[in-house]
């Protein structure tokens, strides 16, 4: 089984604020999410409506 994916990393005060090198660099440093990433999160939805619902009934 592979990790998790990373959280998403905070905002980080840049010293020279230029307001475009900043942001850049943050998405640059994280890789896209992949399917698997975003199947794996469907999944995780999907038993926590079915959780739910037993709660319910």
């Amino acid at each position: 089984a592979s990790p998790p994916p990373p959280p998403p990393l905070p905002p980080r005060p840049s010293t020279t604020d230029t307001g475009t090198s900043a942001p850049t660099i943050e998405k640059s440093s994280r890789p896209p999410l992949t399917t698997s990433d975003t199947e794996r999160f469907d999944r995780f939805e999907e038993e926590k409506t079915i959780k739910q619902d037993k709660v319910i009934t």
